[in-house]
């Protein structure tokens, strides 16, 4: 009797046991292993990610130790408070250099496959379209959570244990904000990587379009800023929305008032914030339309005109 499971095709065809739908996946994770873990970059990204988190790491076992304190000569008062701006100022560092692990993982696994026209291959043998993207996708979003929301949730836990019970209590926005603030980034790095990486089909151009996606915004945000003395310019920066959306997640206070120039004098001028609703709708809509680009490009056969 042949075995559950398994593969009793006639003829001599293969009559081994078969892998089940959701665990093929994960040949194309390992794929993509092989493919980036000789990259000087990426190990020296993860090396100052984790320079990063040390350092905030001993900034946090300082405030409770009295002993090294004295012997490294630092006042209390000189060391940063460990409270929302710290988590927010360590989550932001660790942003940065996912950007910059984005831009190392994501354009190849796509554009190879694109530029080669490797599609039909892998979409002929046993695995969906979902499960194409998910197998390129989820090693990078691996990495990308381990320098992200893993790192914070361990810092935040670290601080927890030392100052007792009552802090995590009192402090479970912070976790609870690491959390969703982290996926908040990643969202708008990865989704706008892969569908940029299958829409321009080559590595350099996609990295070059992936790098535009995140300072062009930028830039255009701050003049319709300053030229239109209105916040809401601000949406149209990925930068823009994750502050908008990390001030919210971490209950800060965002000013009221800010510096304009008028007349070659600075003065101070009402300034009435973006509620942190609007950059999680605009977030929203941009995953959305990523998410179909990515889906409409990636088309196993494509018509040829005559």
């Amino acid at each position: 009797m042949p075995e559950p499971g398994a593969n009793t095709a006639p003829f001599g065809a293969y009559a081994g046991p078969l892998t089940s739908l959701r665990a093929r996946p994960w040949a194309l994770v390992r794929m993509s292993w092989r493919q980036v873990r000789a990259s000087r970059l990426l190990m020296i990204v993860l090396s100052a990610a984790v320079i990063c988190w040390l350092v905030f790491a001993i900034l946090i076992y300082l405030h409770f130790n009295t002993g090294a304190i004295a012997i490294l000569q630092i006042a209390v008062q000189t060391l940063a408070p460990v409270n929302d701006k710290f988590f927010v100022t360590f989550l932001g560092i660790q942003a940065l250099l996912a950007f910059f692990l984005t831009l190392i993982l994501i354009p190849p696994l796509f554009s190879r496959d694109l530029a080669h026209n490797a599609l039909p291959l892998y979409l002929s043998r046993p695995i969906s379209k979902l499960g194409y993207v998910w197998g390129k996708l989820a090693l990078s979003l691996g990495l990308l959570s381990l320098v992200t929301w893993v790192a914070g949730l361990i810092l935040f836990a670290l601080q927890a244990g030392l100052a007792g019970h009552g802090w995590a209590r009192a402090h479970a926005h912070i976790g609870v904000a690491l959390f969703f603030g982290s996926w908040i980034w990643l969202a708008l790095m990865a989704l706008p990587a892969a569908a940029i990486s299958t829409w321009a089909r080559r590595r350099l151009p996609a990295t070059g379009a992936l790098l535009a996606w995140f300072f062009v915004p930028g830039i255009v945000a701050g003049v319709v800023d300053h030229g239109l003395t209105t916040p809401w310019g601000t949406l149209l920066s990925p930068l823009g929305l994750t502050r908008i959306a990390w001030r919210g997640l971490f209950h800060l206070t965002p000013r009221t008032r800010r510096p304009m120039l008028v007349q070659g004098r600075v003065i101070m001028l009402p300034y009435t914030p973006v509620p942190a609703w609007c950059a999680y709708l605009v977030i929203g809509v941009i995953c959305l339309l990523c998410a179909v680009i990515l889906w409409r490009r990636l088309q196993p056969l494509r018509g040829v005109r005559g």
